[in-house]
């Protein structure tokens, strides 16, 4: 065998040696990771399924400082809607307020042209039967007005505002309330939920109070109170 032979002989040996070393490699390598992987899935998939999964990444929660958060908002969305929401309210049950003492005063009027020298005045009340109407006509009971028919029978009780009959400034606390009119008729918001409106919006309701005199002349006083609507 010549020099040329030889050494053909020894390239082709090591080129089959680096082939075998090369696919050693590569088995060891898909072996490894294989065993790395065994040992990521295979415990996961041993263990019980409700394991698998911490409490913290199952249940959330708020945490003290959203809640805080949130409260605020809340609270000042309430501190803008709940004034506007009782003015709106207050506002509708002083304008049937002052449909009321209209209606009062109509009747007293009515009544003044039969019975000039008769006086009523007082306030106007809830009665458990109809009234009946006295044979020398009205007295100063406001409940001859219904009894002699001037004025329809009502639950008188139930409104948010007290009605009362005027003779001028007497009759009623609010009759003489409005100096700006001769009252026939007057209603003023009822004492019991004075306090109860003040603490909640902040405005004086209970001191509104309406008036009309015998020539249908309305006149309104309180804090930031409604105007009479014009007729």
């Amino acid at each position: 065998m010549n020099n040329s032979q030889g050494f053909t002989r020894k390239s082709q040996l090591s080129s089959g040696i680096r082939r075998k070393m090369a696919s050693h490699l590569r088995h060891k390598k898909a072996l490894t990771g294989l065993r790395a992987c065994s040992h990521f899935f295979v415990p996961n998939l041993l263990r019980p399924f409700s394991s698998r999964f911490s409490l913290s990444t199952a249940i959330s929660g708020f945490t003290l400082v959203e809640l805080v958060v949130v409260v605020l908002i809340i609270g000042i969305l309430a501190s803008i809607a709940v004034p506007q929401s009782l003015k709106m309210i207050e506002n509708t049950k002083f304008q049937d307020a002052i449909a009321n003492v209209r209606m009062v005063s109509h009747a007293q009027r009515m009544a003044k042209l039969d019975y000039p020298n008769n006086t009523v005045s007082g306030p106007l009340i809830s009665l458990k039967a109809e009234p009946s109407c006295p044979s020398g006509g009205l007295t100063n009971d406001p409940a001859t007005l219904m009894g002699c028919k001037y004025l329809a029978t009502q639950d008188w009780d139930n409104y948010s505002y007290e009605v009362f009959v005027c003779n001028g400034s007497s009759g009623g606390t609010c009759c003489g309330a409005t100096a700006a009119v001769n009252a026939v008729a007057c209603a003023k918001r009822r004492e019991g939920q004075a306090d109860f409106l003040r603490a909640l919006s902040g405005s004086d309701y209970a001191s509104w109070t309406v008036a009309i005199s015998g020539t249908g002349q309305c006149a309104t006083a309180g804090t930031n109170v409604p105007n009479c609507p014009t007729m």
